[in-house]
């Protein structure tokens, strides 16, 4: 499988204005939006978010979004991730989400 980057990352946080402080003074991270159920979302580039801190309490990660430069990567990757679901390779619950972006300009 290949991936290209990490595109997000979500964060169950229980301490959301250290999260907050780390993110913007060490990372360097903009806050983004704020939703209605507490999760703050960081920005770092043009896209909505790269990190969401979700107030869960578990200071965990939650789940990754993994993306790949082609759309034929794509359809291996989503093979790959389905196929080790499907065999119980996850951790605890957690999620991975595979996704394609498109850097058409």
């Amino acid at each position: 499988m290949t991936v290209s980057q990490l595109a997000y990352i979500g964060i169950g946080v229980s301490d959301m204005a250290a999260w907050e402080r780390f993110a913007k003074d060490m990372l360097g991270m903009e806050i983004g939006e704020r939703s209605q159920d507490g999760t703050v979302y960081l920005r770092m580039d043009e896209y909505h978010h790269r990190i969401a801190l979700h107030p869960s309490g578990e200071d965990d990660i939650l789940y990754v979004g993994l993306a790949t430069a082609t759309p034929a990567a794509y359809e291996e990757g989503k093979t790959a991730l389905t196929a080790r679901a499907r065999a119980g390779a996850g951790a605890r619950g957690r999620h991975a989400q595979l996704v394609h972006i498109s850097r058409n300009t």
